[in-house]
This record gives structure tokens, C-alpha cells and sequence, in this order.
């Protein structure tokens, strides 16, 4: 059954990725957060995802491998405004041979709401040949403890119906 929302509390038993709290710069002209600004926040909490899956700038660079994003689905769900802390919280729904789908989760620690979700389809890249490639033994190994981890919650994640693996 496909689940709408989950809650703060969900969300906070998953990994904490990154927490900003939400600067001046950061508001466009209605008073709330740019939507281009999630993505200022969304970026270092992906990285941080793709450091516990195994990416980093070691393996970059020694073994020339990375990770390429296909697809995002972004739902922005309650306005975030300044000054307000949020934290971007993840979760690894699922991988194939070569792919691996995430979602995470915006949590506004100020008003104790889940102000957006993101949920995103990437793929493990061979960045001398610039193609796809397998995920790498050590890598797919730590996907699947996140998954195995993550498969562990009573609850599903609400992914959308435009990511499937």
C-alpha cells in the first residue's frame, strides 16, 4: 500500500545528512525559501549519502568511478522560511546490477514538519570510459547494508510512481 507522508519521527530514524538553517539569501520575493535553494541543501546531503554508500573522493580519483544522476522527483510540502534549521534526512530504497533509487527527506527542526521530500534514480559511472558501469564490490556492498538497514523501518517510503528499478 502505497503510503502519502510519513512523519518527523520517521523520518529521524533515518540518517542525518546535512542541517542548515535557512539564510537571508536563501528567500525569494514571496518570503519563503527559493525552490533553486532546496537543491543548495539537498546537494550536500547527497554527498553525504554517496560517502556512506562508498563514493568518494578516493575512489573517484584511484579507481575513476562515481555516480550520475537520471532522475529527481521533488515535492516541496510546507514552505521553509528564514531562519528556520532544517535537517535533510536518507533513505535507500532499492538498487539494480548498475542503479541505485534514494529518497530523502527535508525535515524542518523549527516548525517540526517533513517540508519536502526528493527522490532520486542514480547510476554508478565508469568516468574514464563515461559510460555506465556495475556497481563496484565494496560499493554495492554498503548499498545493500543501507538497504537491508532501511528495509528494517515499519514503514514505506512514499515514492512516487515515476522511479522504478
Amino acid at each position: 500500500m502505497k503510503q502519502e507522508m510519513i512523519s518527523v519521527e520517521q523520518a529521524r530514524q533515518l540518517p542525518a545528512l546535512y542541517t542548515k538553517t535557512v539564510p537571508t539569501d536563501y528567500i525569494d520575493n514571496l518570503g519563503h525559501m527559493n525552490m533553486n535553494r532546496y537543491y543548495d541543501i539537498l546537494g550536500p546531503a547527497s554527498g553525504a549519502m554517496l560517502r556512506l554508500m562508498g563514493h568518494t573522493e578516493k575512489s573517484r580519483d584511484e579507481q575513476h568511478i562515481g555516480n550520475f544522476v537520471l532522475m529527481h522527483v521533488m515535492k516541496y510540502l510546507k514552505e521553509v522560511l528564514v531562519g528556520e534549521q532544517v535537517t535533510v534526512h536518507g533513505r535507500v530504497i532499492g538498487r539494480t546490477e548498475k542503479k541505485v533509487h534514494k529518497m530523502y527527506f527535508m525535515v524542518n527542526d523549527t516548525k517540526e514538519n517533513v517540508a519536502a521530500t526528493q527522490e532520486s534514480l542514480n547510476i554508478h559511472a565508469d568516468l574514464q570510459a563515461r559510460r555506465s558501469s556495475p556497481f563496484i564490490p565494496a560499493i554495492a556492498e554498503k548499498i545493500d547494508g543501507l538497504i537491508a538497514d532501511h528495509s528494517q523501518l515499519d514503514w514505506d517510503a512514499p515514492v512516487s510512481e515515476a522511479i522504478r528499478i
